[in-house]
C-alpha cells in the first residue's frame, strides 16, 4: 500500500483517469475558489445596474434639459406681422334684440364669414362676436366702445364666446359698446391633435382676430366714436388685450385685469416641448405672444388691476409690466387690491376703478 501525504488525491482503482496531485511540502492548505455561478450572478447584477445608471442618468439628463426649455430665437422679439393676415369678408349688423340683463339694451349676433364646427383653414375667416348696445339713441360717434377678449385659456389656444352678456353690464350701464369676440384656435373646434394650438398661432395669438374687430366698428358701426375704442380682458383675455395694444394704433387704451405678462415662466418648459413635437414653432411663440416682450411698443396707456392674494397669476406679473412700460416711457397705472384671488372677487372691485379710468381717459381726447 503506497503511501499517500496529507492533501494528496487517492489515485487507486475508484478513479482510473484521476491525475495524481500532490501540494509540496510546506505550503498552506489551499482553500476552496468561489463557485462559478456566483461570479456569473454578480456579473449579471453588475451590468444590470450600470444599465439602470445609464438609464435614469439619461432620463435625469432630459429631464433636467426639459425643465430648462428651449431657448427663443432673436425672431422672437419682433412684433407680429399682422398685416400679412388678409382681411375677412366685412359682415353686416343684423337685426337687434333685447338684452334681460340690462333694460334698453340691444344685442346683434354677427359670423364672420360661414359658421364654423372645426378649426377654420385661414386666421380670422370663422367665429361669432356679439355686439352690445347700452340703452338709448344713439347720433352718430356719440359712444365709446369696448373689445372684450374671452379669458379661460392656457395661452396656447383660443376660446370661444357665448350669449353671457353678466359680466358686461357694469360697462353697459356706463355706456359702452360691447364687442365679444373670439379668438381662433378654439378647443372646442378641435378636429386633429395639435390643431387648436397651430390655429391659435397662425392667427399671431388671435392679433388677427382683434384686428378684424376693430375694422368692423370703424366701418360698420357709426355710432361710436373711433377715438373712444378701449379692450379689456380678464386673465388671459387680459394678455390679449396688452399684446392688442403693442400692435395696433387704433385704441384709446387697454385694461388688464390679472394678466398673465410672462409666458414662457407661466408655460411649463416640459408642456412646451411636448407641443413643439406638432408645432416646432411653439417656442419662439411664448416669447413673441407675451406683453413683457413688446412693452416698448405700447401705443396706448394702460391700466393693470391685480389682486395681492392672486392665487393663479401672481401679482408680480403686473408690477413687472408696469415696471417695463414705465420704464419704456409709456403710461401705465397700476391699481392693487389687497385680497379678491383672481376671479369675480377680485373683478367686482376692479371693474368699477376701470371704467372711472376709461371714462378719464376720454375727457383727455380731443
Amino acid at each position: 500500500m503506497s503511501q499517500q501525504f496529507p492533501g494528496q488525491f487517492p489515485n487507486s482503482g475508484q478513479y482510473p483517469n484521476q491525475p495524481s496531485y500532490q501540494q509540496p511540502h510546506g505550503a498552506p492548505p489551499r482553500k476552496p475558489g468561489v463557485p462559478t455561478w456566483v461570479w456569473i450572478l454578480l456579473g449579471v447584477l453588475g451590468t444590470g445596474f450600470v444599465s439602470v445608471l445609464c438609464v435614469c442618468g439619461g432620463l435625469a439628463y432630459n429631464v433636467s434639459v426639459a425643465m430648462k426649455g428651449v431657448p427663443a430665437s432673436p425672431e422672437a422679439s419682433l412684433p407680429f406681422n399682422v398685416a400679412s393676415n388678409v382681411a375677412p369678408p366685412m359682415p353686416e349688423l343684423g337685426q337687434w334684440t333685447p338684452i334681460d340683463d340690462v333694460e334698453g339694451a340691444m344685442m346683434c349676433e354677427i359670423q364672420w364669414g360661414v359658421e364654423q364646427t372645426t378649426i377654420p383653414s385661414k386666421p380670422g375667416m370663422g367665429g361669432k362676436m356679439y355686439v352690445l348696445l347700452p340703452p338709448g339713441n344713439h347720433d352718430p360717434a356719440s359712444i365709446p366702445c369696448l373689445l372684450v377678449a374671452p379669458a379661460g385659456t392656457n395661452l396656447m389656444t383660443g376660446a370661444k364666446t357665448a350669449p353671457y352678456f353678466e359680466p358686461h353690464i357694469p360697462y353697459l350701464e356706463a355706456g359702452f359698446a360691447i364687442m365679444d369676440f373670439e379668438l381662433d384656435g378654439s378647443p372646442e373646434d378641435e378636429n386633429l391633435a395639435g390643431d387648436a394650438t397651430r390655429a391659435f398661432i397662425d392667427s399671431q395669438a388671435g392679433l388677427v382676430n382683434g384686428r378684424n374687430v376693430i375694422d368692423f366698428v370703424i366701418a360698420k358701426m357709426p355710432m361710436v366714436n373711433s377715438k373712444h375704442i378701449f379692450a379689456a380682458g380678464h386673465s388671459s383675455g387680459g394678455t390679449h388685450v396688452l399684446l392688442l395694444g403693442e400692435h395696433d394704433t387704433r385704441l384709446a387704451g387697454v385694461v388688464a385685469y390679472a394678466a398673465c405678462c410672462n409666458l414662457p415662466e407661466r408655460v411649463p418648459a416640459a408642456m412646451a416641448r411636448l407641443l413643439g413635437v406638432t408645432d416646432p414653432r411653439i417656442n419662439d411663440f411664448l416669447t413673441q405672444s407675451s406683453p413683457n416682450t413688446h412693452a416698448s411698443r405700447m401705443n396706448c396707456p394702460v391700466l393693470l388691476c391685480h389682486a395681492k392674494d392672486d392665487s393663479n397669476v401672481p401679482v408680480s406679473d403686473s408690477k413687472d409690466m408696469h415696471a417695463l412700460l414705465q420704464a419704456a416711457g409709456k403710461t401705465s397705472e397700476l391699481h392693487l387690491t389687497d385680497d379678491g384671488d383672481h376671479y369675480e372677487e377680485m373683478l367686482n372691485q376692479c371693474i368699477p376703478v376701470g371704467i372711472q379710468w376709461m371714462k378719464k381717459r376720454m375727457s383727455e381726447i380731443q
